[in-house]
């Protein structure tokens, strides 16, 4: 579920982004919603940080909820 919901802290209407309001309101009005925690530099960085630092199987649901957040969005006009 973080994993998922972790692409959007660039926004301050998203779950994440109103839990972690300070955070989501600078990524917001520096680099936009959809930009820098969609990329794919991003989710590499976190993908190697996750692999590093959590065990196996709670890394690749990270990774894996962060990659279909972008994946779906792609396939949407907003």
């Amino acid at each position: 579920m973080l994993g998922g919901l972790s692409p959007d802290l660039d926004t301050r209407t998203s779950y994440i982004g109103r839990v972690l309001r300070l955070n989501s309101g600078t990524l917001e009005r520096y680099v936009g919603h959809r930009t820098f925690t969609h990329s794919l530099l991003l989710q590499g960085i976190a993908g190697l940080l996750a692999w590093w630092l959590l065990p196996g199987g709670y890394a690749l649901a990270l990774i894996a909820g962060w990659v279909s957040h972008s994946w779906c969005e792609m396939m949407t006009k907003g």
